[in-house]
């Protein structure tokens, strides 16, 4: 120790010490080592106690009342300690070595670290993460962070001034104990506390370190109320870990949480949304700390991964599972690599007991043999409910499936529980759906399960045909998904049973199926003659090549209308005299008003039937035959009041009617799907902007696949800035869906894609100023993904709700000179007038810029790029 750094202590000191007689001394009073022959006892100067060597080879200048004159005397560490006082060299020395840690030190103190019974000199400093001891004698700087302090433990020695104290630090699961002396361990142990108190708030106690201390040792503090930090203290564990791990906290990441907690859902962090973690991406930052405290912390509820190209992201949440105990729900889909994490997660659901797990969603997720074995084996473990259950196209082996479903009957409180399943794209084979029509058969009487979807599995229908009638005969179940498998006769003469004997059932899907006819469905619509359900049905009949035979019967709804919700046809081709019967029939049952039909979802309806594909080009019907469509399709809407529809695959003659009478404000219509309707091209866009312009109830509108160029979008930007109604429209990138007729070049898709930026801000803004959140959404194109919550837990949405009008439009001042005199003319069908030219009220270049700015602030969004002028369009033929 140099002079230098310390100076004489100003306090007043007591006159020289009567020394203690070193013949009855036995041990070191400060390290209690035994004196031997070869040991020399020595005296401390200031106290007169004896001591050994190590332990009393400080050396100062006593103040002179002390009597030793100028030179540096032999002191105890006590002593040392409280004859000196820090320099500025000093303290330059601290923050050299907290500069070297990146750390902010909260306390220092000098201690007697005891080694191999062997004293040695050290400075210990306390910083917001980390725990540091300096030794004077090699200069060597040793860190531990406090999350590895698993014990403090204090005890009094002498005269209560130099106690002494144990901290236990683990490091690669060994302990490693390091016992000092000080003459500060209260104020060492308080401000360890304190460190430790603010990087673990939302930590269980029982996760904090072990501290047996003296009583008068305890000083009470404040703590540190979660309520007040972001995240409920989330972030500063974080933030602890990534000094942990030495990794760069994400700053994107604290964004992300922020905005989470201006959320609905504040407890749910799904790692797609956070900027640098996005899907098909590289990871901007490391996600390694980010999981270890999700292992600790007891804040968020819910962990949603999707498409990350971070291989290890199932494993390591398989990890956080094993420590955390309130974690709800998981979700992981489409994360490479995985087989480990699901043997890993399998094993973390047996090992921990205490776990929470009541949503478990794994899809695209590869299971092998050995994955689906651990996962059975951590089900069999489960003691709590298991409300939610997914596996789609994990790649499950039907003797897997076996095993699984064999738990599940062997786990009567887990298969009770479960209330949602789903095995969709795997193989269930003949053993596989033996094993669950066994599983529900057994939990026939105990089973809440109300949603059961076994999409494209190759099951055996007949299997589990009978096991499903029973279950939705108690009046849970209440979704059946089969689409895709294969449904014969004997089959159909089961699945209609449901129908006739089904009190809740509200979603049944036969979409795809094979070995369907015309008649079965129309034995399906017949069967709802006899039925008990207590509320409308949404029956989904999609994509279904029906054999093609001669004069093929007809479908009609008429004991079906007054319960069915939602029918879906799409791509299920009934040709011309299929459709104009099919469109009669519903024309005819409207005038009885006891219907319950509020969506229609007829996409590609006119395609020759056993045909599953949309036309592409205009259709080979002559003009009367399309007329008559036409007029069958406005004459269905105006009867049955529809309030969604979803229109692909038609020609231009059959929409544009269509289009002008929801426009005349004349219809209910709050949806509609004019998607992938390839002919409709720019002449078609005149009248889809003719009806945004008029119409004032149409909420939400679908504008995908139509191959319009940008005179089109141009026309519809500037429809869309006259209406206040719509909140929702589905439009697809140009790069995706090119201009048709016109050069794809990259200023061309530049230009479109700018105007399509411009309507989804209008929209957008039209939905911030909406009094109240819209209703959910009849057509699949809008709806979201059904939310499976474990504490307020509605697994199926009921769409029969009414959807909660919009807002009236404000008052127009003077309508009739806002409208520009380019505008299409009050043609008259059939003659298809369009007119020379769009809406020519088209901003410049520098107006469209600044509106772009002015949506992105409303939106919270940043400031999109200086988007390329905005010419006006060219002149289309009529």
């Amino acid at each position: 120790w140099s002079r230098s750094w310390f100076q004489l202590s100003t306090e007043p000191s007591m006159s020289r010490p009567e020394w203690i007689k070193d013949s009855g001394i036995t041990q070191c009073g400060c390290c209690e080592f035994k004196f031997g022959l070869l040991s020399r006892k020595h005296h401390c100067r200031a106290c007169g106690h004896v001591f050994c060597d190590s332990c009393c080879d400080n050396r100062i200048v006593l103040p002179i009342k002390y009597g030793y004159g100028t030179e540096p005397q032999r002191l105890c560490f006590q002593c040392y300690c409280e004859n000196i006082t820090t320099t500025e060299q000093h303290h330059e020395m601290v923050q050299k070595i907290c500069a070297k840690e990146n750390e902010t030190a909260f306390f220092q103190t000098l201690i007697l670290q005891f080694i191999n019974d062997k004293s040695q000199k050290k400075l210990l400093i306390v910083g917001r993460f980390h725990i540091i001891l300096f030794s004077f004698t090699n200069q060597l700087t040793r860190s531990f962070h406090i999350y590895d302090l698993r014990m403090v433990r204090g005890v009094e020695k002498g005269n209560g001034k130099c106690n002494q104290l144990e901290l236990i630090f683990e490091e690669g699961g060994n302990p490693i104990p390091i016992v000092l002396r000080s003459i500060n361990c209260q104020d060492l142990v308080y401000f360890i506390r304190r460190s430790h108190s603010r990087i673990s708030v939302g930590i269980p106690i029982e996760r904090s370190f072990k501290l047996t201390i003296p009583d008068d040792w305890n000083r009470s503090f404040i703590a540190y109320d979660s309520n007040h930090l972001l995240a409920g203290g989330f972030y500063d564990v974080y933030e602890a870990f990534c000094v942990y791990h030495k990794a760069v906290p994400s700053l994107a990441l604290k964004q992300h949480i922020e905005d989470l907690e201006e959320s609905p859902h504040p407890r749910e962090l799904d790692l797609s949304q956070c900027p640098g973690v996005e899907p098909d991406t590289k990871l901007s930052f490391d996600l390694t700390p980010l999981f270890s405290a999700l292992k600790v912390h007891h804040y968020y509820r819910s962990v949603q991964i999707r498409d990350i190209s971070y291989s290890d992201a199932l494993l390591s949440l398989a990890r956080v599972l094993r420590a955390n105990s309130c974690i709800s729900k998981v979700s992981v889909v489409n994360c490479a690599g995985a087989n480990g994490g699901v043997f890993e997660l399998g094993e973390s659901l047996s090992r921990n007991t205490t776990h929470a797990l009541q949503v478990l969603e794994l899809e695209g997720t590869n299971i092998n043999e050995k994955a689906a074995e651990s996962l059975a084996a951590g089900f069999k473990e489960y003691r709590h409910p298991l409300r939610v259950l997914s596996l789609r196209r994990c790649n499950v082996a039907a003797k897997s499936w076996a095993r699984l479903f064999g738990v599940f009957l062997e786990n009567p409180v887990m298969s009770a529980s479960l209330e949602h399943l789903d095995v969709s794209f795997n193989r269930l084979d003949e053993v596989g759906s033996q094993a669950l029509a066994a599983w529900l058969n057994g939990v026939n009487e105990t089973s809440h399960l109300r949603s059961l979807v076994l999409e494209d599995t190759q099951c055996r229908v007949d299997h589990v045909a009978r096991p499903i009638l029973h279950l939705t005969k108690r009046g849970y179940l209440s979704r059946v998904v089969l689409a895709g498998n294969r449904c014969d006769l004997p089959v159909c003469q089961l699945l209609m049973l449901l129908f006739e004997h089904s009190i809740k059932l509200d979603w049944f899907s036969l979409s795809g199926c094979l070995g369907l006819s015309i008649p079965s469905v129309q034995s399906f619509f017949d069967s709802f003659a006899n039925t008990h359900l207590q509320q409308p049905i949404n029956f989904d009949l999609s994509s279904i090549a029906f054999t093609p035979v001669n004069n093929p019967p007809h479908l009609k709804l008429s004991a079906a209308l007054k319960f069915v919700n939602t029918l879906n046809l799409s791509r299920t081709g009934l040709g011309y005299d299929g459709t104009v019967a099919f469109l009669k029939g519903l024309v005819d049952a409207s005038q009885d008003s006891s219907w319950t039909l509020n969506a229609l979802l007829i996409d590609g309806l006119l395609a020759p039937i056993g045909s599953t594909t949309l036309p592409t080009t205009d259709t080979n019907l002559s003009t009367e035959q399309q007329d008559q469509v036409s007029r069958l399709l406005v004459n269905v809407l105006d009867r049955l009041r529809l309030r969604a529809i979803s229109l692909g695959g038609y020609s231009l003659r059959i929409i544009v009617p269509l289009l002008r009478f929801v426009g005349s404000n004349q219809s209910t219509l709050e949806e509609l799907d004019l998607s992938r309707n390839v002919t409709l091209t720019d002449r078609g866009a005149l009248e889809i902007a003719r009806l945004l312009r008029e119409n004032r109830s149409l909420g939400r509108i679908a504008l995908e696949n139509l191959g319009l160029s940008h005179a089109g979008w141009t026309t519809i930007a500037t429809a869309v800035r006259r209406n206040s109604s719509l909140f929702e429209i589905a439009i697809s990138d140009p790069s995706v869906d090119p201009p048709i007729g016109s050069s794809a070049t990259k200023e061309n898709l530049a230009k479109i894609r700018t105007l399509q930026q411009e309507i989804l801000c209008l929209v957008g803004w039209n939905l911030r100023s909406r009094s109240s959140s819209p209703a959910g959404s009849l057509l699949p194109r809008f709806m979201r993904a059904v939310r499976f919550e474990p504490i307020v837990d509605e697994l199926v949405s009921n769409s029969s709700t009414p959807l909660s009008p919009p807002p009236p439009p404000p008052p127009i001042e003077n309508e009739n000179e806002n409208e520009n005199e380019n505008d299409p003319p009050e043609s008259i069908y059939p003659d298809l007038n369009f007119g020379e030219t769009a809406g020519s009220d088209v901003s410049t270049g520098e107006q469209a810029e600044q509106q772009l700015h002015r949506f992105d602030s409303y939106l919270y969004l940043d400031p999109a790029p200086s988007p390329p002028p905005i010419v006006a369009p060219s002149p289309i033929p009529p």
